[in-house]
């Protein structure tokens, strides 16, 4: 079995390949089991006469966001990412809650650092910062609160979509339990409230102007606010708001113009007062103006990603419809590199549902295509490519587009015919959520916590120590040469020196980083001497410990 398995791979897989196969495949198993019978318990009290749809949404929505939040804390590690935008984002955060970001500006502009992000999301963070201090798990909790959220707000949107209480709560399953974004909240970075502001703002639309329900001023309200906080965490949240204005645009052609285009895309659309449609746009603008009273010249950096806009890198960004899989990744992606076929299978066949989803409701699904071609122009049209990340926004449409088409295929058999495809559908949704809640069992080994140690991931007692000696030490006018100058600023408030100055300090780490750009100056043998030399200007060794080595410039 072991050499046609070596066949089929085309590589060779020893002994213990297996045993790590077989412990795997009988954890997946366990849970999948388990999985099945809560789902079976479920069925049966929704056939009983003591089912009661309210009470079951709210516990299903509890218990949704208890799992997911569970998911995603358990996978959380002390520290934040060295050497990518995670410092960058939390030196600004730290500034607005010390209230230092009026007086510090001017030298988080420099050039070295280039701190110009949007306060969006370093504002979210703040309030933890303010509480807790520069704690990284409560910092990163910012992130995973707001994606249990969205994952609580997904099942309602869906049920309200689809009503199908099965179809909603197996997609938000996958969300909930999903392995790749769980890990990703480790990072402390603005694509997941992005993604959250952004479903925020599309479940508003659509319960105000498109259900019959009550509040809708004060949602409306919090719909400006969301539209607010979408776009100041990521540029493409802005498409939320061109969403809402373009669903505006149809409504008015649908009253001006009397074609069945317009009714069609505008289908269910609920006759509403013209002031609940301005509401938003005040909210967002008083916002936006209050933004630019208390942090006045504040910059954006998005049209950074247009400046290398190539034909090239338009047909780059179609390379998430490749990557998206990585949606589907589990367990058994992340021990046996092997099997990432499971994936990919999963992936096509959700967008094969999701494309039959979208043809058969197109009509009722103006909201989230109008939304998913905003989102996909704008990949389009930016230079560079992110990785999955910068796609998780559509995320969502996956999801609606998915439960339509689910929807689509019960309604289009008989109710003898359906039984196949739901327990084919059944079982794929409960082999995935198996995985992904396996998928956290190699956090927890030894090798893992290794790894993170040995890629710096994880701030040590030495980095701890040299901030703290930079600190109490140096005064905050010395320059530096470093390699991550956002750690640099976020620890010490020191800078780096421009390549035309001459620095005081050259600051060399054994720590890997995240990027692999973010080169040291000089070698780790060169380093190992007391007195080095860069530029012509002698250095001497003036404080050292097991991962840090800090020159002084000699005079």
């Amino acid at each position: 079995m072991i050499k046609l398995a070596e066949l089929i791979l085309h590589k060779g897989l020893s002994y213990e390949f297996w045993n790590k196969v077989l412990l795997y495949t009988l954890v997946t198993v366990s849970s999948f089991s388990f999985y099945w019978l809560i789902s079976s318990f479920f069925n049966k009290y929704i056939k009983s006469d003591k089912f009661n749809l309210k009470q079951t949404m709210i516990v299903i929505s509890l218990v949704l966001f208890v799992v997911s939040f569970l998911m995603q804390a358990v996978l959380l590690y002390d520290g934040i990412v060295y050497g990518g935008d995670d410092p960058a984002y939390i030196a600004i955060a730290k500034e607005i809650a010390d209230n230092t970001y009026k007086a510090d500006f001017a030298r988080m502009q420099n050039p070295s650092m280039v701190l110009q992000y949007t306060i969006g999301y370093p504002s979210l963070i703040a309030c933890a910062i303010k509480i807790f201090g520069l704690n990284f798990y409560a910092i990163k909790l910012v992130n995973v609160f707001l994606y249990s959220i969205s994952v609580v707000v997904l099942f309602n949107l869906l049920f309200a979509l689809v009503n199908n209480i099965h179809i909603s709560l197996s997609i938000s399953s996958l969300f909930c339990l999903n392995f790749i974004i769980g890990n990703w909240q480790n990072r402390t970075m603005s694509d997941t409230p992005c993604m959250a502001f952004s479903l925020f703002c599309l479940a508003l639309i659509y319960n105000i102007f498109f259900c019959e329900s009550q509040k809708k001023y004060l949602k409306a309200i919090l719909l400006g606010i969301c539209f607010f906080f979408a776009y100041e965490c990521r540029m493409n949240g802005l498409v939320c708001l061109l969403t809402f204005f373009s669903i505006q645009i149809l409504i008015c052609m649908r009253k001006l113009i009397n074609l069945n285009f317009f009714e069609n895309l505008t289908l269910n659309y609920i006759k509403t007062d013209w002031k609940i449609h301005l509401i938003p746009y005040i909210v967002f603008i008083v916002l936006f103006i209050l933004q630019k009273i208390i942090y006045p010249d504040l910059p954006r950096i998005d049209d950074s990603f247009y400046k290398d806009l190539s034909v090239q890198a338009l047909i780059q960004h179609f390379h998430f419809f490749y990557i998206m899989y990585e949606f589907f990744n589990s367990a058994w992606n992340e021990v046996f590199q092997q099997f990432n076929i499971l994936s990919k299978i999963a992936f096509y066949s959700s967008l094969l549902l999701a494309l039959y989803g979208l043809m058969k409701n197109w009509k009722q699904l103006s909201t989230f295509w109008i939304f998913t071609i905003g989102n996909v122009l704008i990949y389009c049209i930016w230079g560079g490519f992110g990785g999955i990340r910068l796609y998780f926004p559509l995320f969502i449409s996956l999801a609606v587009f998915c439960a339509y088409g689910a929807k689509s295929i019960k309604e289009s058999f008989s109710e003898k015919a359906i039984i196949l495809p739901t327990i084919v559908g059944k079982f794929s949704v409960l082999l995935f959520c198996a995985m992904f809640t396996v998928s956290v069992f190699p956090f927890y080994t030894r090798s893992f916590k290794d790894t993170i140690k040995a890629n710096g991931h994880s701030y040590s007692a030495e980095a701890q120590d040299i901030w703290s000696y930079i600190s109490k030490n140096i005064p905050d006018d010395e320059t530096f040469i470093f390699r991550s100058p956002r750690e640099l600023y976020l620890y010490t408030k020191h800078l780096t020196a421009m390549p035309d100055q001459k620095a005081d300090y050259y600051l060399h780490s054994y720590e890997k980083p995240i990027d692999e750009e973010l080169k040291n100056l000089l070698s780790d043998e060169a380093v190992s001497a007391e007195q080095i030399e860069i530029n012509g200007k002698l250095f001497s060794l003036k404080y050292s410990n097991d991962k840090f080595r800090l020159f002084h410039a000699v005079q």
